[in-house]
């Protein structure tokens, strides 16, 4: 035993939790994999500045919970080793959310504490498809002969549309989806010549087509920055890995804020892989739009109500918020506002959190297969059998389906005295199919629980059981996490729905997801909430309350941007006895043509036409640039 697991040992038997030998035994996990430090160090944390404990348990860590680095207490059905197994191909995956809008400003802190030469985005590589690569060898090779040169260099047939169309004409004997009739993938241009009968009748009638795409298909077409990942190396990146530099847009900070200015940053031009087989870690500091909704709607019930929710601590009972997600309601609502996921609430029930949690895990290609089996099971339409005592201690809680990773290694562990890491590679060789894997785990699983003295008939059955299941099983914990997030947009909408669904709308406008925001807008209406037209002096950025069931829309929209929505709402108020001859002279080049078309559209100028608007815009505008004076006057007489 170490100086610092002596320490930990000695901190426990002071604290006497309840249950000292599950705290040993975590203990001893992260002893063996040389992370004791870092739980110390945490514990150290927490007791000298109590205001950073954590409200959240995601690992389920009874050692965390003892020591008071969280307040929540973990879940009994965890596997401790889950998180801490070095049973996987490279290195395990970390993944942070943060705001949409702020995420720059994580990148930012990694920058100034770690130094710019040490921290980079990790590249990515475009390549040559199937299509694409037919499309640049038809334009280079000009079978058609589409333009012409004579011997002094000059042309004397232009006619570039030739081209272009036998371009298209050969990509469209090819289906959008390159399947065979069993669902396997047509992965390359020599299957397709062999699969695709109209294909392969271009590509004999052109064959240095199909020989030089054939060559070009796959390479390297251009470079990329990984959504979200970013690396921190302990040397400078330079000295490692060939850089490139990228930009990238600066967010606001909060939805009133003006600083889109664009930064530059350098990312590698090695590949997610390449770096990791560099000894590097891969971080992906992802953006979500539905904890800046949160986080806007949080703000605004506190400012609105007086209410200070603790949104990491909500009461997982409450009835209007289960009323909810029982309708199939949940549009808007964190992974439960897809069609298929709305019909998967219903069918299963959702009469406690626990059903929500099974219900995030289950939706999903090959579980989702099994929801109405479980929904049977739920409701007692369906018996439960379980093939043997331990089976139903483990998969009792999910009625004698296995649809967590955690349950699969249990069984492991139980049935055949196998370890955690076994179960957790065996999932992850069911995932990717991997039959030396399987095998192998097929023929230890089944002679040591024999050797346990398990009938060999109700092992076969409970294997072959895990092999159907073993691939689909999803993390209890993810699911858990997710299950949350999703409880908690349900529970915003359920009792706060002006803010909530405020909030979520113009996160999505200001991210320029139209279709979600149309979407959001008709589910107002049912939900009985109007919605009223812009307002060229009191609209803002954002979606405001100005009556009990009534928002007001935002200045920006589809075609009117940020920066020209800014520039409207830094220069209000429009006044006078015409507000367009107003508004012109105060807006500058952020404010278009465009601009005022979309304007136009949402009446924010009254009941004129469209015309005549557009018309006297460019007269003021005119005028405006001749002489950069005051012009009086009705322009619509």
């Amino acid at each position: 035993m170490n100086e610092l697991t002596a320490r930990l040992v000695s901190i426990l038997k002071a604290k006497q939790p309840p249950d000292k030998d599950r705290a040993l035994q975590e203990l001893k996990v992260l002893d063996k994999y040389d992370v004791v430090g870092d739980m110390l160090r945490l514990y150290t944390r927490v007791k000298e500045d109590p205001s950073i404990q954590g409200s959240t348990n995601k690992l389920n860590s009874y050692l965390a919970f003892v020591l008071g680095i969280t307040t929540a207490k973990p879940d009994g059905d965890f596997v401790l080793e889950k998180r801490r197994t070095y049973a996987r191909d490279g290195f395990p995956d970390i993944d942070m959310d943060f705001c949409c809008f702020n995420r720059h400003l994580i990148i930012d802190h990694l920058i100034d504490k770690y130094g710019r030469d040490y921290v980079g985005n990790i590249g990515t590589f475009g390549t040559l498809k199937t299509k694409s690569a037919i499309k640049k060898v038809v334009k280079v090779l000009d079978p058609e002969d589409s333009v012409i040169f004579d011997k002094n260099g000059q042309k004397i047939k232009d006619e570039p549309k030739l081209n272009f169309a036998l371009q298209n004409e050969i990509t469209k004997s090819l289906p959008g989806l390159m399947k065979r009739a069993d669902g396997s993938e047509v992965k390359n241009i020599e299957e397709a010549y062999k699969e695709y009968t109209a294909f392969r009748k271009y590509m004999d009638a052109y064959p240095d087509v199909y020989k030089y795409a054939r060559r070009m298909e796959g390479g390297l077409q251009s470079y990329g920055v990984h959504a979200a990942g970013v690396v921190i190396s302990p040397v400078p990146l330079a000295t490692i890995t060939p850089l490139h530099v990228t930009k990238r847009a600066k967010k606001r900070k909060n939805e009133d804020d003006d600083d889109i200015s664009e930064d530059t940053l350098v990312a590698t031009q090695f590949d997610a892989k390449s770096v990791e087989s560099l000894g590097l870690i891969k971080f992906d500091i992802l953006g979500l739009s539905t904890i800046s909704a949160v986080d806007w709607a949080h703000r605004w019930i506190k400012e609105n109500h007086g209410v200070d929710l603790d949104l990491g601590n909500l009461p997982l009972d409450d009835k209007l918020t289960l009323d909810l997600l029982n309708s199939g309601k949940t549009s808007a609502c964190f992974q439960v506002e897809g069609l298929g996921m709305q019909q998967t609430l219903m069918q299963i029930g959702i009469d406690s959190f626990e059903d929500l949690v099974v219900a995030v895990a289950m939706y999903r290609p090959g579980p989702k297969d099994y929801i109405p089996d479980y929904a049977g099971r739920k409701r007692g339409s369906i018996p439960v059998k379980y093939p043997h005592e331990i089976m139903k201690r483990i998969i009792d809680s999910t009625y004698g389906i296995m649809v967590y990773q955690e349950q699969v290694m249990k069984i492991f562990m139980a049935m055949a005295d196998l370890t955690s890491s076994d179960g957790y590679t065996f999932t992850k060789g069911c995932a990717k199919k991997k039959r030396a894997i399987i095998e192998d785990y097929r023929e230890r699983f089944i002679r040591r629980s024999v050797g346990a003295g398990i009938e060999e008939s109700i092992v076969k059955r409970v294997w072959n059981d895990m092999e159907k299941f073993g691939g689909y099983a999803f993390n209890r914990s993810h699911a858990c996490s997710y299950a949350y997030e999703s409880y908690k947009t349900a529970y915003l909408k359920a009792h706060y729905p002006m803010e909530f669904m405020a909030a979520r709308m113009s996160v999505e406008l200001q991210r320029r997801r139209y279709e979600d925001v149309e979407r959001y807008e008709a589910d107002c209406e049912r939900m009985g909430i109007t919605l009223e037209n812009p307002d060229l002096n009191r609209s803002k950025l954002v979606y405001t309350i100005t009556g009990e069931k009534s928002l007001r829309k935002p200045i920006i929209m589809r075609d009117v941007g940020m920066k020209a929505g800014m520039e409207i709402i830094k220069n209000q108020p429009y006044e006078g006895p015409d507000m367009l001859f107003s508004f012109v002279n105060k807006t500058g080049h952020a404010v278009n043509t465009t601009v005022m078309q979309a304007l136009t559209d949402c009446k924010v100028f009254g009941s004129k036409k469209k015309q005549a608007i557009l018309d006297a815009f460019e007269q003021i505008k005119s005028d405006k640039r001749r002489s950069k004076g005051q012009q009086t006057g009705d322009l619509f007489g």
